[in-house]
């Protein structure tokens, strides 16, 4: 059998709020793993000040916003005074994300006034059979 691999950019948030910290925004792959790639950050409202917006990705149990089982896969620092339109990334990631897991985007340090945003990830399926998945379970 053959799969068509291919990537894909997902909407993780859109009009997150970077005047506060705490989570904007999850993702879950469902079905099958997936592979982040890529995240960005695109700034739809600028801030008005100087300070930096950070949003701090993380794998975690879906559903959850403890701590317990999260691991970060990486932050994005959006300067304050960023013109709106300007998208910041990191790629060349490699963190999967298998069903009951979830990606979370979260900012961890605030911007003082104003200031948002549109989060995204670029993802690719990794082909897995759900009966290799301890979280999944097929429905009578």
């Amino acid at each position: 059998m053959a799969y068509d691999h291919t990537q894909y950019s997902i909407e993780v948030a859109s009009a997150a709020v970077c005047t506060s910290t705490g989570e904007k925004g999850d993702w879950s792959p469902g079905y099958v793993p997936h592979v982040v790639r890529a995240l960005t950050v695109d700034v739809e409202v600028a801030s008005a000040t100087t300070t930096s917006c950070v949003v701090t990705f993380y794998r975690n149990t879906l559903g959850t916003t403890t701590t317990t089982n999260r691991t970060t896969i990486d932050t994005i620092t959006v300067p304050g005074a960023t013109a709106a339109g300007s998208v910041y990334y990191v790629d060349g990631l490699n963190a999967e994300i298998s069903p009951g897991q979830e990606l979370q985007a979260t900012v961890t340090t605030a911007a003082t006034t104003t200031g948002t945003n549109t989060i995204t990830a670029l993802v690719e399926p990794r082909w897995e059979s759900p009966d290799n998945d301890t979280n999944m379970t097929e429905s009578a």
